[in-house]
């Protein structure tokens, strides 16, 4: 359990019963003020060779804290420790094959994590490679995105300007 459960679950509910996927992310904190980002192996259908964070599907009967923290463990190894802010819900459709037009809502949260910050060890074959980014770095969140696409560089740029998560 953790201070988030009962808003979690009530976006959650509300994103299903609106008829959405759930995504979720996180947006991996570091002091002095930096950002996990990782990019994305470039044969992905979804955003191949973008910047990205840590995150994914909220699978069936998953709650999105335990999504969180499986798709961090997944994706780097490390750990969730904290989660200190949900910094945004965001609504889009993505224009999958086979399967027309997908409707998600996505939670991005900001998080401590433990493990080596220095060495994560990346899921294979879904990520090329890794950097810590300062608030300066965020622009490499439109690199290889379809023109408008600026969502994950609003969430980036947000979280760097939200002071108390860096106290």
């Amino acid at each position: 359990m953790n201070e988030f459960d009962g808003e979690m679950n009530a976006l959650q509910s509300s994103a299903y019963l609106e008829g959405r996927r759930c995504i979720v992310d996180a947006i991996i904190l570091r002091n002095p003020r930096s950002i996990f980002t990782m990019q994305r192996s470039p044969h992905l259908k979804m955003f191949p060779s973008c910047w990205d964070l840590p995150g994914g599907h909220v699978e069936e009967g998953e709650n999105l804290f335990d999504a969180l923290a499986r798709e961090v463990e997944e994706e780097t190894s490390w750990t969730v420790k904290e989660i200190k802010a949900l910094i945004s819900v965001n609504d889009w459709t993505y224009k999958s094959p086979g399967h027309g037009l997908v409707q998600y809502r996505q939670f991005s949260y900001a998080v401590t994590v433990s493990g080596d910050l220095d060495c994560p060890i990346l899921e294979d074959d879904k990520c090329e490679k890794f950097m810590w980014i300062q608030e300066d770095q965020s622009q490499l969140f439109l690199a290889h995105r379809d023109v408008g696409d600026t969502l994950m560089h609003k969430v980036v740029k947000a979280s760097f300007q939200l002071n108390s998560l860096w106290a």
